[in-house]
């Protein structure tokens, strides 16, 4: 089961519904209020693969809204928010105030071009669904940023989490997804590698025979 966690409670469930059944076949659903005015949307699949690819992606578009998309059971497990679309012209320290609005940052750290990990400290833990929620509507010179719950974990935490059930369930969860994504990108590569180098054989035989 996966779960959309703190939309606002005018958000349209059916909606979610239907964009999860790209991933495979939707047989239980139901939403949850939270505190405020949020709901939490729990989508079960009949399959783990559904599952899976839904994970994969790990966010969607809901109108003008980027809904972060986890595992119902570990919906809060990490204090780490991964943040997409950053723009080039914010400073790190702008970035860090726009985060610190919403919970206490540990650090932050660059993981690619326009993407973060923010580590918000674990008292905030409880508090992460709003936080994913609140990220999500930011926008920053005309781009909406768009934040899901990072597959890792906080460093003051990341040992001990393997020595729980609920932590071993976790860390299996994310490296699975993780090695889903490594090998499709393989894959991809491998099929653009093998139309770089037609393309390549072709110039070659044109520039032989002129």
């Amino acid at each position: 089961m996966v779960c959309v966690p703190s939309l606002p409670c005018s958000s349209n469930p059916g909606l979610i519904k239907s964009a999860m059944a790209v991933y495979g076949e939707v047989t239980g659903f139901f939403k949850k209020h939270v505190a405020g005015e949020r709901l939490n949307v729990y989508v079960q699949f009949k399959t783990a693969e559904g599952m899976e690819r839904a994970l994969a992606v790990g966010r969607m578009q809901l109108g003008h809204r980027t809904c972060s998309i986890v595992k119902a059971d570990h919906s809060v497990f990490s204090s780490v928010v991964r943040v997409f679309r950053v723009g080039y012209d914010i400073d790190e320290s702008q970035f860090r105030s726009i985060c610190e609005a919403y919970g206490k940052v540990d650090y932050i750290k660059k993981r690619g071009l326009g993407i973060y990990d923010v580590a918000y400290g674990m008292k905030e833990l409880g508090n992460m669904s709003n936080i994913l929620a609140s990220l999500n509507e930011v926008e920053l010179n005309r781009r909406t940023l768009a934040a899901i719950s990072a597959p890792v974990l906080h460093p003051s935490v990341q040992k001990e989490a393997l020595k729980t059930p609920e932590g071993k369930v976790w860390h299996e969860l994310q490296s699975n997804v993780i090695i889903g994504k490594i090998e499709a990108g393989l894959s991809a590569v491998s099929v653009a590698f093998e139309d770089l180098k037609e393309l390549t054989a072709v110039e070659r035989e044109y520039l032989n025979n002129n």
